[in-house]
């Protein structure tokens, strides 16, 4: 029957404690030993100096951290005095020549039987001339393509 208490504890531990000294030196039992020993050793040397590249690097920084709050603080002060005055510091923009339009075509004008219109290819007939001509849509392109020119 297992022992309770207090004192039943303690001498579990220290039973356990006893356990662990003398184990076999097993590869892996050397390999944590010799962990906690570099442990050991790294823990006493002192926190390693910064490298000349890095000190230059955090010097730059800090200085960049200063430009950059003067010019916050400039931006700031500009915009609470006179904003007409800070919209005049800053820079416009390069205005850009206004691209031409496609041409647009138009229905019933033209040579050319068909026109683009939407991304679709259509007849280039107006409503005007198929009414004066008196033709449907079909009659009309069928009597163009027979004559060679428009309907009249």
């Amino acid at each position: 029957m297992a022992e309770r208490g207090r004192m039943a504890r303690s001498r579990r531990m220290a039973a356990n404690r006893r356990s662990m000294t003398n184990t076999p030196s097993t590869p892996s039992n050397r390999r944590t030993r010799a962990q906690a020993q570099r442990n050991r050793v790294a823990a006493s040397r002192p926190a390693p100096q910064k490298s000349e590249y890095r000190t230059r690097l955090d010097a730059l920084n800090e200085a960049d951290k200063k430009r950059r709050a003067a010019n916050r603080a400039a931006a700031e002060k500009a915009r609470a005095t006179n904003k007409a005055a800070a919209t005049k510091a800053r820079r416009k923009p390069a205005t850009t020549a206004a691209k031409p339009m496609a041409k647009r075509s138009k229905f019933g004008v033209g040579s050319a039987k068909t026109v683009m219109h939407r991304g679709k290819r259509l007849a280039n007939v107006s409503a005007e001339q198929l009414k004066k001509t008196g033709l449907t849509l079909r009659q009309y392109m069928n009597k163009w393509n027979k004559t060679g020119s428009r309907p009249r």
